[in-house]
């Protein structure tokens, strides 16, 4: 005889898939409990140590029709567990795959779930193994300060002891609030399963469905299987005649390969357009995300002229995202008098309360002379503020940058500063303003020497205001990159630096982010070392440099994140792809995100204009230009689903 079918309830688990190669079987799903005897009722054990933080939770479904079941942190951006807790009907062999049809809720790193300890997770993704009862369960966002289980290599064999733990019932509790933990002996492995037998009356009790049976040794604890079906001798609501403590659980050993595949290289990106139209060139876009990670923005130019090569009539489009949803989206810039008025180049800057701020060039009678503007919206897309950067200048303001205080009103515009096209004589300036509709408090102009071009800014909850931008310092074609910060004052606080540490060749296209807390990141395009070619270099708020880290992204158009661990990300444009990569502040490249070529396939035109925005989670939101035309016409597609580690 094969280990029952639990019953069904709160935490209750459901039944194991039927599988070609292995059998039909039974699922438990809620904590582990010592039972003793048919006659004497089971106790609980001790819950887990502060060692077992990677156990997980998992609760499926809502309401009355909800089960739980459990599982264990393999990364911390993954959960293993058993694959029948997802089965729509129990037994029915049917485990889904993809993202979950109902809510699924992950806690880890909470033994004692009466706490706030650990973290909460939303899943994402499931993926099913082809052959064993088991599931890897993707998180909506990685999480920090738990240590995830390794998984063991040394298969199990008869007469090992294992400990397995679980969230389950106990033999006096249906829905327990404490981890629990027991022994059990391997009496047999047949194919994928072993055979477990629990010592001293431990029992695999109802809701206890994928949680990890572990061995341990001096020094090293190892995720061998996962629990899947038994008796339930002694568990609460069980058949009191029933006295065996016999347990299956799916080996994990022998397919550890495909989990660590998933991990290191499974790296989903969701895109979707941010303006479907296909009558409308759509470029130039730019995306930011609010600190608490509740508001997402996108802006883009919008061009209705028959000729994408033609900005003519170009004007300034602002989409809004709440929590991943769409909240409006609206033309900036509506001017419809019969004169060649274009809007362009456009960047975006989000509060937490959903305000975004949006830059660009504006050239209103169509004279060729573009001024910068700011425009602002609250939450609901409703105009609350609207003004020049600075009246008072007399050439063009080209390609503005905007950067906002996360946790204030203050913002900063940095712009070139000249004759659009020029290549020697254009200046870098940056104005900061208290609140749109205050009033710029300063201007200042921040290249020193040179033909100074491409200009970004960067801000953190401190309100300085961080520029960067390449330079022809000594106007003989060698461009080199440049960094300086002034507080809300208007004080500078960094003074002018080289960035980049060998100052031939080209160095340009230069990007600029910033933290929360005023830690920087700078990266740029080069070809110092005869090929094109990405470098980074990451700066704490006070402006100390780390090194000069020379990423393996050979490629251009370079745009870069920083997450709330100073995590860097970088996207680049490869030829007609999107590329991303991640690193430490320091350059190192342990668990971050290894190159992803996050486009589904490359586009036909080299120009995609790839752009990021990292939250204080690591969560990455990119936009491209993507071709959609056989006329070259363009829609901005947004991309989300990565993340800044390597997960």
């Amino acid at each position: 005889m094969r280990p029952k079918i639990p019953a069904r309830g709160p935490g209750a688990g459901v039944a194991h898939r039927l599988r070609k190669t292995f059998r039909t079987a039974t699922v438990v799903a809620s904590a582990l409990a010592l039972a003793v005897t048919a006659a004497a009722p089971a106790g609980a054990v001790v819950g887990a140590s502060a060692d077992h933080g990677f156990a997980v939770r998992l609760e499926i479904g809502t309401g009355d029709s909800a089960r739980a079941c459990s599982g264990a942190l393999v990364s911390p951006g993954w959960v293993l567990t058993a694959a029948s807790c997802f089965e729509a009907t129990p037994g029915a062999g049917d485990p889904p795959s993809g993202k979950p049809a109902q809510p699924v809720t992950a806690t880890v790193g909470r033994p004692d779930l009466a706490t706030t300890a650990g973290a909460v997770r939303t899943v994402v993704e499931l993926v099913p193994h082809e052959s064993r009862d088991l599931m890897m369960v993707r998180l909506e966002t990685p999480v920090a300060g738990v240590t995830p289980v390794t998984l063991g290599v040394t298969a199990p064999a008869p007469g090992n002891t294992f400990t397995a733990l679980g969230y389950g019932r106990t033999a006096t509790e249906w829905a327990p609030l404490h981890l629990k933990s027991g022994v059990f002996a391997v009496d047999a492995v047949t194919g994928g399963d072993v055979a477990l037998t629990g010592q001293a009356g431990a029992a695999v009790c109802a809701g206890d469905a994928g949680g990890p049976v572990l061995r341990t040794v001096p020094g090293e604890t190892s995720l061998v299987a996962v629990s899947t079906r038994s008796w339930q001798a002694g568990c609460f609501g069980a058949d009191p005649a029933e006295t065996r403590t016999g347990a299956v659980a799916t080996m994990v050993t022998d397919v550890r390969a495909w989990a660590l595949d998933l991990v290191a290289n499974h790296y989903p990106v969701t895109w979707s357009a941010a303006h479907s139209t296909s009558t409308v060139h759509q470029n130039n876009s730019s995306v930011a995300v609010s600190h608490n990670g509740t508001w997402t923005a996108v802006v883009w130019t919008g061009d209705d002229g028959a000729d994408p090569a033609d900005d003519l009539h170009a004007r300034v489009w602002l989409k809004v995202y709440q929590n991943g949803v769409t909240k409006f989206t609206k033309a900036v810039t509506v001017y419809d008098q019969p004169t060649n008025w274009r809007f362009r180049h456009p960047d975006v800057g989000i509060r937490n309360d959903g305000t975004a701020i949006v830059a660009f060039m504006a050239d209103y009678d169509g004279d060729g002379t573009s001024e910068a503007r700011v425009k602002s919206f609250d939450s609901a897309g409703t105009q609350n503020g609207d003004q020049d950067v600075n009246s008072a200048m007399t050439r063009q303001m080209i390609t503005p940058r905007i950067a906002i205080d996360p946790d204030g009103l203050g913002f900063a515009v940095a712009y070139e500063y000249g004759y659009y096209g020029s290549t020697d004589s254009n200046t870098v300036r940056v104005a900061y303003f208290n609140s749109v509709g205050s009033g710029m408090a300063w201007d200042k102009q921040v290249s020193t020497n040179g033909s100074s071009r491409n200009p970004d800014v960067a801000m953190g909850a401190n309100g300085n205001a961080i520029v960067a931008w390449d330079r022809d310092y000594n106007v003989n074609g060698d461009v080199d990159v440049a960094v300086r910060g002034f507080a809300p004052s208007g004080a500078e606080v960094l003074p002018g630096y080289v960035v980049n540490t060998n100052r031939t060749g080209v160095q340009n296209d230069v990007s600029i982010a910033a933290n929360y807390d005023g830690h920087f990141a700078v990266a740029w395009h080069t070809d110092e070392n005869g090929t094109d070619q990405v470098a980074f270099r990451s700066f704490t708020a006070g402006g100390t440099p780390g090194p000069v880290t020379m990423s393996s992204l050979r490629a251009a158009q370079p745009r870069v994140g920083v997450d709330g661990q100073r995590r860097v990300v970088l996207a680049t444009r490869a030829s007609g792809d999107v590329l991303v990569q991640g690193f430490a502040a320091d350059g190192a490249t342990a668990d971050t995100l290894p190159v992803v070529t996050a486009t589904p396939s490359a586009d036909s035109s080299f120009y995609v204009n790839p752009e990021i925005a990292v939250g204080a989670t690591g969560k990455i939101t990119l936009t491209y230009s993507k071709t959609v035309t056989s006329t070259g016409f363009k829609n901005i597609q947004v991309g989300t689903g990565l993340a800044s580690g390597r997960w």
